[in-house]
């Protein structure tokens, strides 16, 4: 049985935030996120991703403390950028999430191998990357099918 490996994967900002705030969903987060920094794949995120995360959680974690997570992963993490001609053309997208859209467009300049999210119905229906949910993006690296 062949095992699915992706050489790259782009988290969205939800999947970071799920782990950070321990959220529903916390540990098929920490387990994508620690094969990043174990490096069994490369987890991408874009630069936008860790601005909104510090935005969002400062009211709860403290500078310090933030920091130490920033230190824990994305310090192994590929960081992309977005771009002036990213905003236009995201403005342009179908996509009803501007947010989501920026976070794609980046994912699709870049020519990642899969997205992985919690928010499928904004990434799916606009690109040709596979797009899963935590869960499923695990179920495939076991090597089992994911289910929908």
């Amino acid at each position: 049985m062949d095992i699915y490996i992706p050489k790259s994967v782009f988290v969205d900002t939800n999947v970071m935030l799920d782990d950070i705030l321990i959220r529903e969903g916390t540990e098929s987060a920490k387990k994508i996120l620690e094969l990043g920094v174990r490096k069994q794949i490369r987890i991408c995120l874009s630069a936008l991703s860790v601005v909104n995360i510090s935005y969002i959680t400062r009211k709860v974690l403290s500078r310090e403390k933030l920091y130490e997570l920033f230190a824990k992963y994305i310090r192994h993490f590929v960081i992309f950028n977005n771009y002036g001609m990213d905003v236009y053309e995201c403005i342009q997208s179908d996509n009803p999430d501007f947010e989501d859209a920026m976070q794609l467009r980046c994912a699709t300049i870049e020519h990642v191998d899969a997205i992985v999210t919690n928010n499928k119905k904004h990434f799916a229906p606009y690109t040709d990357t596979p797009v899963y949910t935590p869960d499923e993006l695990l179920a495939k690296l076991r090597g089992e099918s994911p289910t929908p």
